[in-house]
């Protein structure tokens, strides 16, 4: 209010009986605003492409020149009109008649599209639907509704089922056709009942699948063990199916020694199937089992195992048949074994004995120890006979 470009719209505190007076561009503005709100009536009636709107476009511009008049009147006698003392009208509500009742006025004649067929529009939604009053008086009900649909739905016996919601002035009641629904769960259920069918079937094929497979495994490590320990357990056979047998006693001892060979070799077996190695001291109380025996035999015998590890599956198998071999080849004639097996830059088994075994030379089982990665050298010695088997870490 204190800028000096104001005093060109509005000059405040000029006279002693008015607060201010208006100036040359208060009416420019006014002419503006006139302006403007006709010249929107103008442009709809221009571009619109209804013939029946168009020819009531006088309707409109009564009620707006009537605002404006109101808003004229009251500039002109410097403000509003009295009756009996009573002010007819704000300057706010002269202000603002013309632009509502002209806007109200176009949306009548329909130079602005409005929808007006609310009750048309509730009758064709499909809605199964219908608007009561406080008093349970129908007022307003879709093309679908039927009050014996209604009665059924109250029983809540067939498919349909009666909603209520509360509304200002009344509430609102709708059918809910189930049928659809209930023939949709019924297919789900006969799907999800034919689904545990086959998982039914798909689990007893899994079943009956492991319990093959552990078959199939099981007799592949029997059939390995016989493969591996076959022609010992041919030899106690012969030992024990002697008629009159001259040296029952050493027959034992050996038909026990071999035993105890099958007995270890077939724990060894199973204990590095899929496996890709085993702990040392497997190997270390197979080899002391046997020695028991050698020591009924009069073998004085000694097994040392200097630390622990683990030793490859293939490898831990050819060890124990490396002793079983030259121990079968000197049983007759051994009088001392010495047994050591430890590590040290890898895994290695020492076997000393007071007789030459002919059956094992540095070539013994050469492929099968070079796929294992261990390699073995004989020599004898000052009367000892040494062989060493030995595979790097």
């Amino acid at each position: 209010m204190t800028n000096s470009l104001h005093s060109q719209l509005f000059l405040v505190n000029v006279l002693p009986d008015k607060e201010f007076e208006r100036k040359w561009f208060y009416f420019v503005i006014l002419f503006w605003m006139c302006l403007g709100g006709m010249g929107s009536l103008v442009l709809m009636v221009k571009k619109c492409m209804l013939t029946a709107a168009k020819k009531y476009y006088y309707v409109p511009i009564r009620y707006i020149l009537a605002g404006f008049g109101l808003l004229i009147w009251y500039l002109i006698i410097g403000g509003s009109p009295k009756l009996f003392g009573y002010k007819l009208f704000q300057m706010q509500e002269a202000y603002c008649f013309p632009f509502i009742t002209g806007l109200e006025s176009e949306l009548i004649i329909g130079l602005i599209p409005a929808n007006s067929a609310y009750r048309l529009l509730f009758k064709h939604t499909g809605l199964h639907a219908c608007i009561y009053s406080g008093d349970d008086r129908a007022i307003l009900w879709s093309g679908d509704w039927k009050e014996e649909d209604k009665k059924e739905a109250e029983k809540g016996e067939g498919d349909l089922r009666l909603r209520r919601e509360e509304i200002a002035g009344g509430y609102i009641c709708w059918i809910e056709d189930l049928t659809a629904i209930r023939k949709l769960n019924r297919e789900i259920a006969e799907v999800t009942e034919e689904l545990e069918d086959e998982n039914e079937l798909i689990r007893q094929e899994n079943a009956l699948r492991s319990e093959r497979v552990g078959i199939e495994t099981r007799n592949r490590l029997y059939n390995r063990i016989a493969k591996a320990v076959r022609p010992t357990a041919l030899r106690v056979n012969e030992l024990l199916e002697k008629e009159e047998p001259e040296n029952i006693r050493e027959d034992l001892i050996y038909a026990a020694f071999l035993s105890a060979y099958i007995k270890r070799m077939g724990n060894l077996i199973l204990l590095t199937d899929g496996n890709e190695g085993t702990e040392s001291g497997e190997l270390a109380l197979s080899v002391g089992e046997s020695m028991e025996y050698l020591k009924l035999n009069g073998c004085a015998c000694e097994l040392m195992s200097v630390g622990s590890g683990r030793i490859a599956s293939g490898l831990a198998i050819l060890a124990y048949e490396l002793f079983e071999c030259v121990m079968e080849d000197i049983w007759s004639s051994i009088g001392c074994c010495a047994v050591e097996l430890g590590f040290e830059n890898g895994f290695y088994l020492m076997i000393s004995t007071d007789v030459r075994a002919g059956a094992v030379t540095s070539a013994w089982k050469d492929r099968e120890l070079q796929e294992c990665g261990g390699r073995l050298s004989v020599r004898y010695e000052d009367e000892t006979f040494y062989i060493r088997l030995e595979a790097g870490l």
